[in-house]
């Protein structure tokens, strides 16, 4: 699997990543090091990658976030494409701009900028996509991945706190292995019932029906 590494103009990542990016890899959990097809930043993220001597494939965006000094040394470097539509966010520009490349997967980094309609937005964004598989979020401490119905499988550490929460008003069916508290085709409604689970066996298995859920995997242990 390669991924398309998306970043939007939030909490920049951290050293580690950026360095990760610059040889063009993501490390999506524990390791997991996955190649990437494309560096895409959206608007204000630009200002990061100069920064950190990292130079996306595409910028793209309003523009309305990010220096004209920085926007023409960019211009000299990469492919730069405006997009003025102010009813679409920076995250569905990027996500247009992916789905040109035909990617099966995206990595969104730098999404937390402390707000809270930011990342309901966000969130909202990502579920309404049309990409086949899943859409992963990466952050410091812990890891979003929004899966629509299929088979999945992660490498994760005992005791490792887990959750799954799906915003569909109808619920999900999920069955979930590797768990202390594992699941067999359970219609899980949007709400608290998959909330802090634990991983204890270093593997974890997840099969989704009928609607998407998010996946997230926190580093903190469980107390």
């Amino acid at each position: 699997m390669e991924t398309v590494a998306l970043i939007l103009a939030g909490t920049p990542p951290q050293a580690g990543v950026l360095e990760e990016l610059r040889q063009r890899r993501v490390d999506l959990h524990q390791g997991w090091l996955v190649p990437v097809q494309a560096l895409v930043a959206a608007d204000g993220a630009g200002e990061c990658c100069l920064q950190a001597d990292l130079l996306p494939d595409i910028l793209t965006g309003d523009f309305d976030s990010i220096s004209p000094a920085t926007l023409a040394n960019f211009r000299k470097r990469t492919t730069v494409r405006k997009h003025m539509d102010q009813d679409c966010s920076d995250l569905a520009k990027g996500l247009q701009e992916i789905k040109l490349l035909q990617a099966q997967h995206v990595t969104i980094l730098g999404y937390r900028g402390g707000r809270t309609d930011h990342l309901l937005s966000i969130l909202a964004t990502v579920r309404v996509n049309d990409f086949p598989r899943s859409i992963a979020l990466l952050d410091d401490d812990e890891i979003i991945h929004h899966l629509r119905p299929g088979d999945y499988n992660f490498i994760t550490p005992p005791d490792q706190l887990i959750s799954l929460v799906t915003l569909s008003s109808s619920g999900a069916r999920v069955t979930l292995h590797g768990a202390q508290y594992p699941a067999d085709n359970l219609l899980l409604p949007p709400g608290t019932r998959g909330i802090s689970n634990r991983c204890h066996e270093g593997a974890l298995t997840v099969s989704v029906r009928d609607n998407d859920v998010f996946l997230i995997l926190n580093d903190r242990v469980a107390g």
